[in-house]
């Protein structure tokens, strides 16, 4: 069931990224909500259905780890009733940009969420050995993974937090809000069984990732990746960390490579070149998904389909 936050919490979650909450919306113009990336406006749209549509600011394919904001963006926030975001690990690019709006405006970062499932970033490009090839390295062991969107029990706790913020700043909509949010986390637990029984027959069939997106998914449903291509979606990844690599791939008899339809699939190739694994698509986005309330759910399966597919 979801629960009503207090006003005090929406200042404190505020407060952890500088920003403060605004006192409730009480005039009738439609409440202008901007959600920075598919997923998470996924989830803001099925909690407002029936009072109003979030604007989106991170449209096609684009990812969020190197989005530069354009002015009808800036503009987009500038006008923003409220904004969810997805926090700075996820999308540095709108960090300065928020810090820079009117101290009154009401912004929650989703990474802030107390109750949540956060999990450490896993170290280099192999994970559980050392990796002193990868030239682009730069994580510390007291970081936090920031895909916490692919676990949809993440989902739910998220869920809970926007209707409980909306609540607060549009106080005449407040039922809407929760019955949508109920509904919204029945659906997302729905899914989770679906996937679990989706998932259980991949259990031990090793595979490798583009870049380290999934490992919310993996650890859910107990899924088995042994490494990913690049550490480092900016920069690629170098030879020395290729070989390494290339090496697990034949040490563990890879099946399959996914690659992400937001980058470039050259080096997935290049570490498949002379192995019997075969390349595939995994996309954590929803690259080229129509927004709306229905991706969250239609982004979810597409994985499961992939993974099944291939392996």
């Amino acid at each position: 069931m979801l629960k009503k936050l207090p006003l005090i919490v929406l200042f404190s979650l505020a407060s952890l990224c500088n920003f403060s909450i605004a006192v409730a919306i009480t005039d009738t113009k439609p409440l202008q909500v901007v959600v920075s990336s598919k997923p998470f406006h996924s989830l803001v749209a099925g909690v407002m259905a029936g009072t109003g549509s979030p604007t989106l600011l991170i449209r096609g394919s684009h990812s969020p780890h190197n989005y530069a904001l354009k002015p009808r963006d800036a503009q987009q926030l500038q006008d923003a009733d409220l904004i969810f975001w997805g926090g700075h690990h996820i999308e540095p690019f709108l960090e300065k940009p928020l810090q820079s709006l009117a101290a009154n405006t009401p912004v929650l970062s989703f990474d802030t969420v107390q109750k949540i499932t956060q999990l450490p970033v896993r170290e280099g490009v192999i994970w559980g050995e050392e990796s002193q090839h990868d030239d682009h390295a730069h994580h510390t062991h007291e970081s936090m993974d920031p895909h916490i969107w692919l676990d949809p029990l993440n989902a739910k706790e998220l869920v809970e937090s926007i209707a409980a913020t909306l609540s607060q700043i549009n106080p005449q909509a407040e039922k809407q809000y929760r019955e949508n949010g109920e509904r919204l986390q029945q659906r997302l637990e729905v899914l989770h069984q679906e996937l679990q029984q989706q998932m259980q027959p991949l259990a031990g069939r090793a595979f490798m990732v583009y870049h380290d997106s999934y490992q919310y998914f993996e650890k859910r449903y107990h899924l088995q990746t042994v490494g990913a291509v690049t550490q480092h979606v900016e920069h690629g990844s170098s030879a020395g960390a290729l070989q390494q690599v290339r090496r697990q791939i034949a040490a563990h008899q890879i099946r399959c490579i996914f690659k992400e339809p937001q980058f470039s699939s050259r080096l997935v190739q290049v570490a498949a070149e002379g192995s019997h694994a075969r390349i595939s698509v995994l996309d954590p986005i929803g690259a080229n998904l129509i927004p709306g309330a229905d991706l969250y759910f239609q982004l979810l399966r597409n994985i499961s389909r992939s993974l099944r597919s291939c392996l």
